[in-house]
């Protein structure tokens, strides 16, 4: 049985049984919703501390029961997986990574309603764990035209909180097998809000064109774990979902106006999500410091320096020259409080730094 909510009060009918039945009887939400319309939580990823793997894997046993030792993901050596997702760690000794992830896929967290979710949510959350990934699906049985109204929205200029999107349709002949628009970035480059309208039935090959659309919303890093402790303690977690859900980027009609209070949202984004509260999440980065700066370097850079310095049997120096040709030093970079502070904890005064370089280009220039 999906783990899956109908959209509003009515009992659920037969076409229900797509997205499994319901969990919660949350008010109505969407205009001209039908009771086949459903939303569920659909993707998990978390990570946390390896000290307490045994007593978080005696946790998803009781629920997932027991998993099957296997190879590992995420840069973690060891796996112990299900059907689907599993929990990944280090157990050999030469590694030192001292966390472990945790991937619950939509197949494999299907017997889950709402409530269990929350309550693996929250016991996680009680053993350290943070939550690095998190998708909301609203599957709709009554909009055919929502990706193609979505896809006319953007070409007008309408899409706002994001800035890209990507329409695609793919045919086996003159079949429609896959239709669907992606917003926004994943990973590093994104906002930690991403968005999928695409046709669901096409892509399970269980329904006609338009008969199954999926509105998936892929949340990560700072605004996974927001939305993670909303869900997990507001009283209506069905409603907080669908706000986020829908909310995640608005649709406005384009006047001008670089405020986005001044212009008023598309007809057709307005009716969509009629009576849905708005609720927007903003990705919080991390600011850079020496000592991230300082990770950085030792962790992402020098490694592979040091790699290929050893299989070409080449002197770090020379694989630097290789690759960067000739550099010379910026007496302007002084200014940096990053080149500043490390500086000063080598021993060296960072008032003298600028002149004693710019004496060496001095001398430079004149020889």
């Amino acid at each position: 049985m999906r783990s899956t909510t109908t959209l509003d009060n009515a009992a659920p009918t037969a076409s229900s049984a797509r997205g499994g039945a319901a969990c919660d009887s949350p008010p109505s939400v969407i205009r001209g919703a039908k009771s086949q319309n459903t939303i569920c939580i659909d993707w998990l990823r978390l990570s946390g501390p390896r000290c307490v793997f045994y007593e978080v894997m005696h946790l998803l046993e009781k629920r997932f029961g027991k998993p099957e030792l296997g190879k590992g993901r995420f840069f973690l050596d060891t796996g112990y997986h299900w059907s689907e997702g599993g929990m990944f760690l280090d157990l050999d000794a030469e590694h030192n990574k001292q966390h472990c992830v945790i991937e619950l896929p939509g197949m494999l967290i299907s017997e889950l309603d709402f409530a269990d979710v929350r309550q693996l949510l929250h016991d996680l959350c009680c053993y350290g764990f943070k939550v690095t990934r998190i998708d909301i699906a609203v599957d709709l049985y009554d909009r055919p035209n929502l990706i193609q109204t979505i896809k006319d929205s953007c070409n007008r200029g309408e899409l706002c909180r994001s800035r890209t999107y990507q329409h695609i349709v793919e045919r086996s002949g003159a079949a429609l097998t896959a239709h669907g628009i992606n917003i926004g970035k994943r990973g590093k480059l994104g906002s930690g809000r991403y968005l999928r309208v695409y046709d669901k039935g096409l892509e399970q090959k269980t329904a006609e064109a338009g008969e199954w659309i999926r509105w998936e919303v892929e949340l990560s890093d700072t605004c996974a774990q927001q939305f993670a402790d909303k869900f997990a303690t507001q009283d209506n977690a069905i409603e907080t979902a669908l706000s986020h859900a829908l909310w995640v980027v608005e649709f406005r009609e384009k006047t001008g106006s670089r405020m986005l209070a001044r212009r008023p949202l598309a007809p057709w984004f307005e009716d969509f999500t009629e009576h849905v509260r708005r609720e927007r999440l903003t990705a919080v980065r991390a600011k850079s410091t020496v000592e991230s700066y300082a990770r950085w370097v030792r962790t992402a850079v020098v490694p592979k320096l040091e790699t290929i310095a050893r299989i070409t049997r080449t002197p770090l120096g020379g694989v630097i020259k290789y690759i960067a040709g000739e550099v010379h030093h910026n007496p302007d970079h002084v200014n940096c409080p990053k080149v500043r502070t490390i500086a000063r904890s080598m021993g060296v005064d960072p008032r003298t730094i600028k002149q004693r370089l710019n004496q060496e280009e001095g001398a430079l220039s004149h020889g």
